[in-house]
């Protein structure tokens, strides 16, 4: 999710990335090449802005319109469905209901397709099912809700992503070096190697990890650290990447190149640690792959049971089948465990703290 990126694993010439983009794109993703690069997260205002946002607010509009249709134009009828009358408001519903659905009704009909039923699967078929029994409402209400819940999971994930670029973005994109003959020249902090010396002046970043060999400073670490009062710098300390020149003139000679500095360092791990699925997290994942068909086939004995050996109302019996579906749907669960994760581990490094996961 941090660098929102897909390794897929194949026997060279087997695969190409046109099959992959299409294979994401009918489960609802947009996927492009990867060039190599590091990718840097995307402005926050784009959580906002982007699709899942715009599904959000198109879904809300419509469900606020089509509610709002229902109360003061009820007998303005559209079309017939399923064999009933379907009023103007209970048409926008059923289109808010579509709107808001968009997300995950190719991934839940691809789940029924492949028998792997998951949460997608019993969303849609709530919907789908709500719809045509008449409940446009509650059909309308069920995919508005979930689609401001991948909003906001969308805004959780965004922001932890902003905390990793956060830390990058401390270190600086130059540094002044200091050649043989002892003339000054800006080069790209990518360019220092162990070994060269560069210039840090008052307020300037230490560009890489690296050891004082001139001049005597106070340096705040407090970004990468922790440290909440300037640390003293005298010929023979090591200053990190990042870390701030609070005073003094000095010169440093780097021992090890940006690609290995402190703040890549944490940046690498903290990026492999979220690629990497805790304990709790695989168990989210066993326990919804076999509770979900279990749910499933209670619903479908709620319908069935009641209808066949008692004669009972199908229509009031399939709404029960289908309020079982959403009251059971373990969305949350599934859902809430992997953001949780991934916000406390980016929170954690963004305030000088590194978690390492290990299993024993």
């Amino acid at each position: 999710p941090m660098s929102r990126t897909l390794t897929v694993a194949c026997e060279p010439g087997r695969v190409d990335a046109s099959e992959v983009e299409r294979a994401l794109a009918e489960i609802g993703y947009e996927a492009h090449p990867h060039d190599g690069g590091r990718i840097r997260a995307a402005p926050g205002a784009d959580t906002w802005t982007g699709r899942v946002a715009r599904i959000a607010y198109g879904s809300m509009a419509l469900f606020a319109i089509g509610l709002g249709l229902r109360f003061w134009a009820p007998e303005s009828w559209a079309f017939t469905l399923f064999g009933r009358g379907i009023g103007a408001g209970d048409a926008v519903l059923i289109a808010s209901a579509l709107v808001g659905g968009w997300n995950f009704f190719p991934r839940g009909l691809r789940a029924a397709r492949d028998l792997a039923l998951d949460m997608n699967f019993l969303m849609t078929i709530a919907i789908l099912g709500a719809v045509a029994v008449g409940e446009t409402v509650e059909g309308a209400a069920i995919a508005f809700l979930f689609a401001i819940s991948e909003l906001l999971e969308t805004f959780a994930v965004d922001r932890a992503r902003g905390s990793v670029a956060a830390l990058l973005d401390l270190a600086p994109q130059r540094a002044v070096r200091l050649r043989e003959d002892g003339r000054e020249e800006v080069v790209a902090v990518d360019d220092l190697r162990p070994g060269d010396r560069f210039v840090v002046r008052p307020g300037d970043r230490v560009a890489v990890d690296a050891v004082v060999v001139e001049g005597h400073s106070a340096v705040d670490e407090s970004a990468v650290t922790g440290e909440s009062l300037p640390v003293e710098k005298g010929v023979g300390a090591s200053v990190l990447s990042g870390t701030i020149n609070r005073q003094g003139w000095i010169v440093a000679e780097a021992r090890y190149s940006a690609e290995n500095s402190t703040l890549a360092r944490i940046v690498r791990l903290v990026e492999e640690a979220e690629s990497r699925k805790t304990r709790t997290e695989h168990f989210v994942e066993r326990f919804a792959r076999v509770y979900t068909p279990v749910v499933t086939a209670a619903a479908v004995l709620v319908v069935v049971v009641p209808v066949v050996l008692f004669g009972a109302p199908f229509t009031e019996w399939f709404v029960r089948g289908l309020t079982l579906l959403v009251i059971a749907c373990p969305c949350a669960l599934v859902i809430s465990t992997p953001v949780a994760v991934v916000s406390g581990l980016t929170a954690a490094a963004r305030n000088g703290v590194l978690l390492s996961l290990i299993h024993i």
